[in-house]
C-alpha cells in the first residue's frame, strides 16, 4: 500500500475524487492500526478481530466519503457527517458512517432513493462486517421513520 498525493505541493491524502471525469482514488497506506510499521512488522503482524474492525470501518468511511464527492456532495460544514473532511486518523474515527441530515437530504432530491431501503442494507452489511455501534445506528434511525409516533 502506498500514499496518494494531489500534487507535489500537498501533503497525502486519504482519498481524491474528480467529479468531472467521474473517478476518484482512495489509500488504505494509513488506516492500519498499526501504521506506520514497516511493511514486514505489519505483514507478520497477527490481525486481532478489533484490528480487522477498526480496517474495515475505515476503508468503508473512504470510499463511501469519495463516492458522496461522485454524487456532487462537498465536505460538510454542518454535523459529524460522514461528508466531513479528515486529515488525520484522529479525525477519520470521529466522523460516523453515515451523512448528516442535510447530506442526506442533498443526496436524496438528486437520486429520490427509498431512504428505509438504504438503511436496511447499510445495517445488513454492518452486522455482516461486526460494525456493532452504526448497526445500530441505522436500526435506530429506521425504527424512527417507520415508528414516528414511537
Amino acid at each position: 500500500m502506498a500514499d496518494i498525493y494531489v500534487d507535489e505541493v500537498e501533503d497525502w491524502v486519504y482519498g481524491q475524487a474528480r467529479i468531472i471525469d467521474g473517478l476518484s482514488v482512495y489509500s488504505f497506506a494509513r488506516l492500519d492500526p498499526l501504521y506506520p510499521a514497516s511493511p514486514q512488522t505489519l505483514f507478520l503482524s497477527p490481525l486481532t478481530d478489533e484490528h480487522r474492525v477498526i480496517m474495515i470501518r475505515r476503508c468503508v468511511k473512504i470510499l463511501l466519503h469519495e463516492l458522496g464527492h461522485l454524487f456532487g456532495l462537498k465536505h460538510c460544514i454542518y454535523y459529524i457527517c460522514l461528508m466531513n473532511g479528515a486529515n488525520n486518523e484522529t479525525e477519520m474515527d470521529r466522523q460516523p458512517l453515515y451523512l448528516c441530515p442535510i447530506c442526506l437530504r442533498k443526496l436524496y432530491s438528486t437520486f429520490h432513493f427509498n431512504v428505509c431501503d438504504v438503511y436496511e442494507k447499510f445495517a445488513n452489511i454492518c452486522e455482516k462486517y461486526r460494525l456493532e455501534e452504526e448497526h445500530k445506528w441505522y436500526w435506530k434511525r429506521l425504527d424512527c421513520i417507520q415508528n414516528p409516533n414511537k
